[in-house]
């Protein structure tokens, strides 16, 4: 049965920031947040959470987040579960007043000072939006590990081709994000499920030796 709760959906797994340490070789699966519109069908893609743009669908039994834009008010998102920030100049109120799961997205370097900033206002969860030349080559994995353990948060990374193998989602996974944002504009059905079905065997590992 699906949550509408965030917290719970991000409680479901129990990645944590950093390289998975514990000697537990169970397995898990990484979330999937996904991007959408009302004119997709919510139980073609089984998503963990569903986030819509500026055309929304007010009412799901599924866990539905908003991104923001200039217009928005504490009202208008007031029906949703969770809101994104995509652009932090499109925040025009107060967002201490809002009391459900917020969620950021990161598209560009920052320096350690607003790192500190983003950290101390806990987030739920942080989208992971750079750009990545490989998820497998050593010295981009550092520059990753460099911002997701800079900011202590739930890490998602935003999957901007359906072409990874399993293997490629177990480094995600060791990394230490929590789960993936998938355009759903973007995939079909049969694609996304392919997808999905490289996230059920996911393996907590022991690398201490990091």
């Amino acid at each position: 049965m699906s949550s509408k709760d965030l917290n719970e959906i991000l409680n479901k797994t129990n990645t944590e920031i950093g390289f998975n340490s514990t000697k537990s070789s169970s397995k898990n699966n990484l979330l999937i947040f996904g991007i959408t519109n009302p004119d997709i069908n919510e139980s073609n893609f089984n998503c963990d959470a569903y986030i819509y743009n500026d055309k929304v669908k007010k009412k799901s039994k599924n866990c539905i987040g908003k991104i923001i834009n200039s217009k928005d008010t504490i009202k208008s998102i007031d029906q949703f579960d969770f809101v994104l920030i995509n652009d932090t100049k499109n925040v025009n109120f107060n967002m201490f007043s809002y009391e459900k799961g917020i969620g950021l997205r990161i598209d560009s370097k920052i320096n350690d000072e607003r790192k500190d900033t983003i950290e101390n206002f806990e987030f739920d969860f942080l989208i992971y939006d750079l750009k990545i030349d490989s998820l497998t080559n050593f010295e981009d994995m550092l520059t990753i590990k460099d911002m997701i353990n800079s900011i202590r948060s739930n890490w998602v990374l935003n999957i901007k081709t359906p072409k990874l193998e399993e293997i490629d989602f177990q480094y995600i996974f060791d990394i230490g994000f929590t789960g993936i944002m998938v355009n759903l504009t973007e995939i079909d059905n049969k694609k996304f499920k392919e997808t999905k079905s490289k996230l059920n065997n996911l393996e907590v590992r022991k690398s201490g030796k990091f």
